[in-house]
């Protein structure tokens, strides 16, 4: 089986997407369930209905400034916040076809808050901060616990460095509690950092793996590029803080030119009947910032950025190599940060 963390469901963009497709293939051709820590599911869900419902209390704010600006009625559709609850238990319910959904074993809670108390990995280790990661202990004896339960081979993964490991494999004090809660069974339960890691475990080599210009040229991995930068707050954060102090109500950030720089060549692997590949590129992109100051010379002005950013991709091929889907699964804060054209 394998087991996603909240941060690893939350990439996937379900309940459709490359990622999606990877994971039911993985069930359809080695038999390995996609699963879920029932915490998991609970605050995906929970930060998925907040964001519907923020969306929505932006849409009743437009509507009404609408009206006021243009002195004529705007088309409203107040129904749709009573369809938003309908339409997040729909999406529970298509969470919940693609994924086995794993119960918290009755004693993980109270370990769970412990661990938190006594700063125990995977929970926060520091007493110089508040206590935190009880959820993430959850997760892991959860996952723990299914593995010696169900007698199968069992693949965990998350990206949470700080509470599991990250790319090195898991942290040493949980690789010891591995080996002593699942005895005998104790190499049947591995870790990865990200859904590429199951690529070795379960495909064969593919060889005609796209090279960098064959990624960079490619519309849908240029896409999938363009819209997890558009969509990242925390760029929209970093490239504040580098424009000019005098500017204000910075919004509307949006990718005006994307290139790719460098990179190795992906890695691909056949599994079953359908080809995945990996690559961590480097782009160099321009995006513009929607601007103004107290300056009425400088009111709805546009500000240029410029830097590079290395980016993650799970990509599906065709028999031939040309990639038919892209999906972003991690990205590097920007790098090489420089103001461009200011344009009024």
């Amino acid at each position: 089986m394998i087991i996603l963390d909240t941060n690893q469901l939350q990439a996937a963009g379900p309940p459709d997407g490359p990622i999606i497709a990877l994971l039911q293939a993985l069930h359809r051709e080695a038999g390995h369930q996609p699963c879920l820590p029932e915490l998991v599911l609970a605050e995906y869900m929970a930060k998925h209905g907040h964001i519907a419902r923020q969306a929505f209390t932006e849409y009743k704010n437009t509507a009404v400034r609408l009206r006021k600006l243009i002195r004529v009625g705007v088309p409203f559709q107040e129904n749709i916040g009573a369809s938003i609850e309908a339409m997040l238990s729909h999406h529970r319910h298509a969470l919940e076809e693609v994924f086995r959904i794993l119960p918290t074993p009755d004693e993980a809670w109270k370990e769970a808050l412990l661990r938190e108390a006594y700063r125990k990995l995977p929970a926060r280790t520091t007493f110089d901060r508040p206590g935190s990661g009880a959820r993430d202990a959850a997760i892991w004896l959860t996952a723990l616990a299914t593995c010696r339960e169900s007698e199968q081979e069992t693949y965990f993964i998350s990206a949470d460095e700080g509470a599991f490991g990250g790319k090195g494999g898991l942290h040493p004090e949980l690789r010891e509690e591995q080996i002593d809660f699942l005895g005998d069974r104790r190499d049947e339960f591995h870790y990865h950092y990200d859904v590429t890691g199951l690529f070795d475990a379960f495909g064969s080599k593919f060889t005609s793996a796209p090279d960098c210009n064959a990624i960079g040229s490619a519309q849908v991995a240029r896409d999938a590029i363009t819209d997890t930068l558009n969509e990242s707050a925390s760029l929209f954060f970093q490239l504040w803080s580098a424009m000019s102090p005098f500017f204000q109500n910075e919004s509307n950030h949006k990718v005006q030119a994307l290139s790719i720089l460098n990179g190795k060549q992906a890695s691909a692997y056949r599994i079953g009947k359908t080809i995945w590949a990996s690559a961590q590129p480097t782009w160099q992109v321009a995006m513009t910032f929607l601007v103004s100051s107290q300056n009425a010379n400088f009111r709805n002005a546009r500000q240029e950025m410029h830097f590079k950013i290395t980016a993650t991709l799970l990509m599906k091929l065709e028999g031939d190599g040309n990639i038919i889907a892209a999906q972003v699964l991690g990205q590097s804060p920007a790098f090489e940060i420089q103001t461009g054209d200011l344009i009024r």
